[in-house]
Formats: structure tokens, C-alpha cells, sequence
């Protein structure tokens, strides 16, 4: 049974326990790339989809559409035949009515067989964009009418001024669509105007988009219901059941997004087979596993099979290498990992904080230019001055002025205007009511009582922006006029002792734009947020800071976007070989702008990088240490065993001159050079001491609740001492502890013989009076004559764990201490004469004593408190007992250590006269 156990613990520990934890590690590890694998796949569907429902907004749609046409233009227009057949597939595609303009240095090269609702008033739009603001201003009023019924009441041509190259939305007939221009940056009387009258249907939407992102795909599809779909059980699983992310068959990962009353669905293949890999390497470790074990199978009945322990060590120590060296890989793998993640996180968190700081700098900046309305106020006040009126014009024609009103501030009658005809065409009415609202506010007057009510009430209304113009002079406020951000500035100024009223209206993007240029410069140029770098796009005029951002291929696609978001957007793009973590955000405050942070990622890889170092340094350091461990399990354990094995194998040849060479001071060394003092005195005594040693108790007892300690040592060789501590039964702890009269190998064949009596006593169940009665008898009728007259002085106890409540026989020995809570020192006393004294039996009563929780009892020879010092002065029983005073609280360790180092320094360097035992009993 012990062999076959043997055998067992062999297979477990070198075959199975290896095979096991090589299958969980190489498990784990396709596990956790085969997650990395999944999230990364499912991460570039997702995102693809977001790309795909991004490009089904009939919005995005067209201007694609529309910037598709303008290059192939540009490229082209030099070459009619190819500009007329693409114009004719394009009028095929479309199924919607649109109007193409195309001008090349200002002339229509329209193919003639396009349909145009109006080919005149288109032409006359297209040069309107290409006059100063003077001459478009006057062009307008001429065409105004023309161009509101061709376009629609809604259109309105400042807002076409301000956005080139998007789609401007217009409703003709009760019929939402758009208009899109845009000019060659070198010539701009050279470019196209696409009006659509239409917005074309989802249904063609849908197929261009999918068959131009197709190849995105392994499978792509756009269904309404479950009939409608390709595969019916990935739409159920994904649209019905509401399941995310599904893996079909280990070959795709299918996702589904919805998109007004459809459903996207597409797939993505699945090109890693991780189980595979991980299944072949598991079944290569348990064949190999199996090997393993035939072989041993047919060492082990073919012939006996004995390993060294050198090699039981080694493989034990391999084991363990192979365990930690493993898990060290594994897990710092996975801590590499979390840091990257966390990394990234944080750089994520802190750009997202980065740009509301940001964005929330021109909170302020928005409504700060006081001191450039004021001048322009002061202009208009003096508009006779040809200097003054210059200098309006050139804010006019910079499209920076949109008004400035100078009224008479008693009947706010209008003195003098200079307005932009097409940006300030709806508002004249509007801001003449807001003087006249603003001259009552300020002066109490009525101006306004005559003013249109319903306009009035609107105007006042606080939900409209412009309660705050009203109300405050002398300070720039923002208002919208569609799509366009203006600020309003009112002041007063005397002149030829008349208050005047001057108003102004100017566009806040054109110096917002300036303003945003020179912060974001500043913040670059200071290094302010490094290594975080800040970058901004406008939207309307296209610029983009720093300029490399454009060169990044799909950051047009990633900016549009950001611009048709409201909410944080993150991606990671690539620049001359930098990759960079960009989070932007549409600006709150500058709506025309869009804000992006950049974090260069190889400042994570460089983190990554030096962490992957410190990791296989520690690696290097753990595989060092460890092979110097080896080395030392070596030294240190299996040559000393070896030299100890070839020692005892000379002992059985009977060669006393042999002797182990050692050069270790740790518990080999002793061992060795207690071997070698065997072996070069085999005397009696030696004998009797291992025999002696053997009969004391090498461990003892540790019942729950108490605690035990001890201390025995012979003044000879052997000695007279005796003591022993076990437990009768599961709640009765004995301590015996006594002194044999004498030293020497008499004392220790009585101690011997008193432990024999006791042992056999104990058998027979025997009480403490009865077994001190038996051993009376032995120890008498033995050594009771000359010469080898000996007695015995012994303390018994029996003591209940569970209460503490004990009781005692003492035949001559020192009363045991009992350290009780309140300090004080109580001797467990009970006089009567040494065992073997008398031949009478001893008439012992038994005596009941307590050990309460905190209490200890110390038990002791003569030996200890007899000792003398170099002047031959005793220890002491006071001394004795005040040590012991001062322990309380101590544990029972503690008590030992301290006693035996009084003891040890009583003594010093005298050899001791008696032997001594301690034994200390503490009840927690």
C-alpha cells in the first residue's frame, strides 16, 4: 500500500501536476488572445457600421455625391466628351431632378442636354458668389425676387456665401432638398453648382451606399423585417432577441445597427482558428503526458525502479521553476495589457477634459469684441469723414460688417446705414423694433408703443436671444440668424449736443475664426498641454491646424463626423509613421469649429516598452536567482544527504575512522559534526544520551486555547530530569515533570524507568495517587540500597481544556507558579515526601486548582533557581519568581526565552552543576 502510495505521489507530482498546468496555461493564453482577437474584430465592425450609417444620411449622401462630381470636373472639364457622358450617366443615376451648372472661367459649359427649371437664374446665383460685396449687394436687389422663386423663399444667398462645399437645405414647392457649390481654389469663376429639388429616397440611398462599402464586408444586408432578410436567424438573434456581437459557426462575427426604419446587418470573417491551435497543443501535452506514463508503468513492473532523491529533488525544484516561470509570463502579460488599457484611458480622459477646458475659453472670448464694435461705432458717428466711410466698406467687404445704424436717440429716427443688402435683408424690420426697445429700456420712453405688437412680443420673447441686446449697452451679445453666428453691440455717443443711438452688427465667426487661430497657436507654441497637441478644424472654410492633419487620409471622413455629432469622438489615426489618439468634439461655444487632442501613442509605447524591459529583466532576474537557488539546494541538501548516506553506510560497515567533511554552519553542519562525535566515541554514555533524548518529549501537545512551551538541558551528557506533556483523552492535558536524585546514567536509567511505570500506568487508566503509589513501589524496591540509592521528587496534573479546572499531586518537588490576572504569583503547594523514600505508599490527596484565561503556570527543577553565578551566589527562588511576575502577557515562547536567557546570564560562562527543565502552561 505504501509503495503503491509511493508511485502515485510520483505520477501526480512529476506527470500529471505538469501535464495540468501546461494545458491551463496554454488554455488561458488562446483564451485571452482569442478575447483580444474578438474585441478587435468586433471594434472594426462596429466601427465600419458607424462609417456605413454615417454615409446613409441623404445629407452626407449628397455632398459626397456633390464633391465627387466637383473633382471630376476639375479633372476633366478640358475634355467636353468625357464631361458629357458622365453628366448623361449621372442623369441616368439620379433619380431625383436636379439642376448642374458647371463654369469654367465663368462661362456655362452645361451639356445641352441637361434639364435646368431655370438655366438664367442659376447663372446669375453663380455670378452673384463671384461679385465684391458692393456690386452683389446692388446685383441683388435687382434679382431678389427671381432668385426667392427659383430657389424657394427659404433660401437665402448669405448662407450660401458662408458655406461652399456642403449642402445648403432648400424647400421649393412644398419639397425639401439642397444646393451645393464650390470654386477651384485658384480660379474661383471656375467650379459647379448642384441644385437638387429633391432628396432622393432611402431605398437608393441604401443600394449605392452598400454597393460602394461592400467590400467593408464578408456579408452585408439591409432589411425591415425578418422575411425581407438574407439570413433570417442572424436578423432574429440580432434585431428581435436583441443579441450583440454574434460569432456564427467560429467563421463571422455579425452586428446589426438600425437606421430609421431598417436594420443594417453585416458580418466580418473570423481568420484566427485560436481553438485549433490551443486544442492541438493541449493534445501534444497530454500524449506526451501519457508517454510519460507507460514508461514509468514499465520501469516500475518490468524491474525495480529506484530514483535518487537528487533527481526526486531536481524534478520537485524543475516543477516548481516550470509553475512560477509561467505564471510570471502569464501574469505579466495580463498586467502589460491592463496598463496599456489604462493607459489609454487616461490620456482619453484627460483630452476629453482638455477640450471642454478649451471650449469653454471662448465662453468669454465669444462676447469680447467690445472694443472693436465701439470703433466701428465711432466710424458711422462720423460718417461724412471719407476715411470713416473707407473703412466701414472694407468690413463690409471683408463680409465682417453686416450693419451699423446711427438713430437719433430721442425718436430713434434713422440718420444713417450702411448695411450687407443680403445678410441684413431679414433683419431691418427686426432691429428697428430692437432700437426702438432699446431706447425705452434705457430712457423710459414709449418708441415702441407703435411698432408691430406681434413682433414686439417676439422680439421679447427670452427664448429668441435678444432680451439681453436690449437691456445692456456697451456690450457685444451673440445671436443666430439661421446658421450664423452674430454679435450685436448698442451704444450712446453725444454729437452737436444730441445723444445718438449706434447700432452694430457684425459676423462673429470671421473674428471667432482668428481668435481660435491665435489661441490654438499659443497653446502649441507653449508647449501649454504637452505632450498633448490641440488642433481645430472650421467647418465652413475648410482650414485645418496644424496642416499634416489633412494629409491623414480619412480625417475629412473623421471630421465631418465630429461636425455632425454632438458627442465626444475618438480615433486613433496614423502620420508619418505616429500614430496619435485624436478625441474631438464639435465646440459648443464656436459652433463653426470642431476641436480635436492629439496624444502621441508612442509615448504608451514607450511606457509599454520600458515595462516590457523592466518585466524581462525581472524575468532574467527570477530565472538567475532561481538557477542560483539550484545550485544551492545542491550544496546545501543533496551533497550533505549524499555525504550522510555514505556515512551511515560506513557506520554499517563498522568503519569508525570515517569521518564527513563539512564546511556549513546551518543544521547539516551540526548533523555532520554530531555524526562524526558518534562515530569517534561510541561509548556508553553517547549511547544512553540518544537513548535519554528519545524518552523526553521532542514535540508537544497545542490543545486550542493554551499555550505550551519548554526547556530542558543536562548538565552531563544525560541527566536526572524528567518531564512529559499529552493529552489523556480529547479534553484532559498531563504534565509530569520531576528529578531523579543524582546525575549521570543511574539518574537516567530511573528517569527511564519512573517514564516506563508512568507510560503503563497511564494504559490501565490509572488516578495520580494510584500511579505515584506504583512507581513508590518500583522506585524503592530498585534503588532504595547503597549503592545505588535513588528517589524521584514529581509534580502531576491533570488538567480539563475546556474549564481550566485541573487537579495536582506533588511528592516532593517545587511548587509550580501560577501567574494568575491580577499579577500576583500563587505556588501550587502540596508537601510530601519523594517517590521511593519510604517502602509505605504514599498518602497523596489530591489538590483542585483553576487556570483562567490569561493565567500561565510555570513549572521548573531545582536545576534553574540553584544555579550559581562566577561569585557562587544562587539565582534564587525571589529572583525566580519576580522574572516570572514581570512576564505577565507574554506568550508562552516568550516566558521560556526569557527565562532560560536570566538563567544564562546568571550563569555565564561556568559550566552548570545541575541539570534544568522549564515548562510553561498559558491559557489564552
Amino acid at each position: 500500500m505504501k509503495k503503491s502510495f509511493s508511485h502515485l505521489a510520483f505520477v501526480c507530482l512529476f506527470v500529471i501536476l505538469p501535464a495540468m498546468l501546461t494545458s491551463m496555461f496554454v488554455n488561458e493564453f488562446f483564451e485571452h488572445e482569442k478575447k483580444l482577437y474578438y474585441d478587435k474584430q468586433f471594434d472594426s465592425l462596429n466601427h465600419s457600421l458607424s462609417e456605413t450609417l454615417y454615409n446613409l444620411q441623404s445629407e452626407v449622401f449628397l455632398l459626397k455625391k456633390s464633391k465627387k462630381i466637383f473633382e471630376y470636373f476639375k479633372k476633366n472639364k478640358s475634355n467636353k466628351a468625357k464631361i458629357e457622358t458622365y453628366c448623361k450617366e449621372l442623369a441616368d443615376d439620379l433619380p431625383v431632378e436636379f439642376d448642374l451648372f458647371l463654369f469654367d472661367k465663368g462661362k456655362q459649359v452645361c451639356p445641352n442636354f441637361l434639364k435646368f427649371r431655370s438655366r438664367s437664374v442659376g447663372g446669375r446665383v453663380w455670378k452673384l458668389l463671384a461679385l465684391d460685396n458692393e456690386k452683389r449687394n446692388q446685383e441683388y436687389k435687382k434679382y431678389k425676387k427671381l432668385i426667392a422663386g427659383y430657389l424657394g423663399s427659404t433660401f437665402r444667398v448669405a448662407r450660401m456665401l458662408e458655406e461652399r462645399n456642403s449642402i445648403i437645405p432648400i424647400v421649393t414647392k412644398f419639397t425639401a432638398g439642397g444646393i451645393y457649390w464650390n470654386s477651384e481654389d485658384n480660379d474661383e469663376s471656375s467650379g459647379i453648382m448642384i441644385v437638387f429639388w429633391q432628396i432622393p429616397k432611402d431605398e437608393y440611398i441604401i443600394k449605392r451606399v452598400i454597393e460602394a462599402e461592400s467590400h467593408k464586408y464578408a456579408d452585408v444586408f439591409v432589411a425591415q423585417s425578418e422575411k425581407d432578410a438574407l439570413n433570417k436567424d442572424i436578423f432574429r438573434r440580432l434585431n428581435v432577441l436583441k443579441e450583440k456581437n454574434i460569432v456564427e459557426n467560429k467563421e463571422k462575427i455579425w452586428n446589426s445597427v438600425n437606421y430609421k426604419d431598417y436594420f443594417l446587418t453585416a458580418s466580418t470573417p473570423v481568420t484566427e482558428n485560436y481553438q485549433s491551435t490551443c486544442g492541438n497543443i493541449v493534445t501534444i501535452t497530454v500524449l506526451s503526458a501519457l508517454l510519460a506514463l507507460l514508461l514509468y508503468a514499465y520501469y516500475v513492473f518490468t524491474k525495480e525502479i529506484s530514483i535518487s532523491i537528487k533527481y526526486k529533488i531536481a524534478g520537485l525544484f524543475f516543477t516548481a521553476f516550470l509553475v512560477a516561470f509561467g505564471g510570471f509570463i502569464y501574469l505579466g502579460n495580463l498586467y502589460i495589457e491592463d496598463k496599456q488599457k489604462s493607459l489609454i484611458v487616461k490620456a482619453s480622459n484627460y483630452s476629453r477634459s482638455l477640450l471642454t477646458r478649451i471650449d469653454e475659453l471662448f465662453k468669454s472670448d465669444n462676447i469680447n469684441f467690445d472694443s472693436k464694435c465701439f470703433d466701428i461705432c465711432l466710424k458711422a458717428v462720423n460718417y461724412e469723414n471719407t476715411n470713416s466711410l473707407a473703412a466701414l466698406k472694407m468690413l463690409m467687404d471683408s463680409d465682417e460688417l453686416v450693419s451699423v445704424e446711427v438713430r437719433n436717440a430721442s425718436d430713434s429716427s434713422l440718420i444713417f446705414s450702411f448695411n450687407h443688402e443680403i445678410i441684413y435683408e431679414d433683419l431691418q424690420n427686426v432691429y428697428e423694433i430692437v432700437a426702438r426697445l432699446s431706447l425705452d429700456n434705457r430712457f423710459k420712453s414709449n418708441l415702441s408703443e407703435h411698432s408691430d405688437k406681434v413682433m414686439v412680443e417676439f422680439i421679447t420673447n427670452p427664448e429668441i436671444g435678444l432680451s439681453p441686446v436690449i437691456k445692456q449697452d456697451n456690450k457685444t451679445h451673440l445671436i443666430l440668424f439661421g446658421s450664423m453666428p452674430l454679435a450685436s453691440y448698442w451704444t450712446l455717443i453725444p454729437k452737436n449736443g444730441e445723444k445718438l443711438f449706434v447700432s452694430v452688427l457684425i459676423m462673429a465667426n470671421k473674428f471667432m475664426g482668428a481668435r481660435v487661430i491665435e489661441k490654438f497657436n499659443e497653446f502649441n507654441d507653449s508647449s501649454l498641454f504637452a505632450p498633448y497637441q490641440v488642433a481645430f478644424a472650421n467647418n465652413r472654410t475648410g482650414d485645418v491646424f496644424p496642416d499634416f492633419l489633412i494629409e491623414i487620409p480619412s480625417f475629412e471622413i473623421f471630421n465631418e463626423q465630429v461636425y455632425f455629432s454632438e458627442n465626444l469622438t475618438e480615433s486613433v489615426f496614423e502620420s508619418d509613421n505616429k500614430k496619435f489618439l485624436i478625441t474631438a468634439q464639435r465646440s459648443r461655444q464656436t459652433r463653426d469649429f470642431c476641436f480635436y487632442s492629439l496624444y502621441p501613442l508612442e509615448k504608451i509605447d514607450s511606457e509599454i516598452l520600458l515595462t516590457k524591459l523592466y518585466f524581462v529583466l525581472g524575468l532574467l532576474f527570477f530565472t538567475i536567482t532561481a538557477s542560483l537557488a539550484g545550485k544551492m539546494l545542491t550544496d546545501f541538501f543533496i551533497v550533505p544527504i549524499y555525504s550522510l548516506a555514505e556515512g551511515v553506510e560506513a557506520i554499517s560497515k563498522r568503519n569508525i575512522s570515517y569521518r564527513i567533511s563539512y564546511s556549513q554552519s546551518d543544521e547539516f553542519g551540526d548533523l555532520a559534526e554530531r555524526f562524526n562525535r558518534m562515530i569517534a566515541d561510541l561509548k556508553e554514555m553517547e549511547l544512553a544520551q540518544d537513548v535519554q533524548n528519545s524518552l523526553l518529549p521532542s514535540d508537544v501537545p497545542n490543545p486550542e486555547g493554551y499555550e505550551i512551551a519548554f526547556s530542558n538541558k543536562m548538565a552531563a551528557a544525560v541527566g536526572g530530569d524528567y518531564f512529559d506533556v499529552f493529552m489523556c483523552d480529547n479534553d484532559k492535558l498531563c504534565i509530569i515533570i520531576g528529578d531523579v536524585s543524582g546525575h549521570g546514567v543511574s539518574s537516567a536509567l530511573v528517569m527511564a524507568m519512573a517514564k516506563a511505570t508512568l507510560y503503563h500506568g497511564f494504559k490501565e487508566n490509572k488516578n495520580l495517587v494510584e500511579l505515584f503509589a506504583e512507581l513508590n513501589k518500583v522506585i524503592n524496591y530498585y534503588f532504595s540500597k547503597p549503592p545505588v540509592r535513588k528517589m524521584i521528587t514529581l509534580f502531576a496534573c491533570l488538567i480539563e481544556v475546556s474549564t481550566g479546572i485541573g487537579t495536582f499531586v506533588n511528592a516532593g518537588h517545587n511548587f509550580p507558579l501560577l501567574l494568575k490576572n491580577d499579577l500576583s504569583v500563587e505556588e501550587l503547594s502540596a508537601v510530601h515526601l519523594p517517590i521511593g523514600v519510604s517502602k509505605k505508599p504514599p498518602k497523596l490527596q489530591p489538590v483542585t486548582f483553576e487556570i483562567k484565561s490569561g493565567e500561565g503556570i510555570l513549572f521548573y527543577t531545582d536545576g534553574i533557581v540553584e544555579v550559581c553565578s562566577v561569585d557562587k551566589e544562587q539565582y534564587g527562588y525571589e529572583r525566580f519568581k519576580s522574572s516570572l511576575h514581570s512576564s505577565y502577557g507574554m506568550s508562552a515562547v516568550s516566558v521560556i526565552e526569557k527565562t532560560v536567557k536570566n538563567y544564562s546570564a546568571w550563569l555565564a560562562d561556568n559550566e552548570p552543576d545541575d541539570d534544568y527543565t522549564l515548562v510553561y502552561l498559558k491559557r489564552n
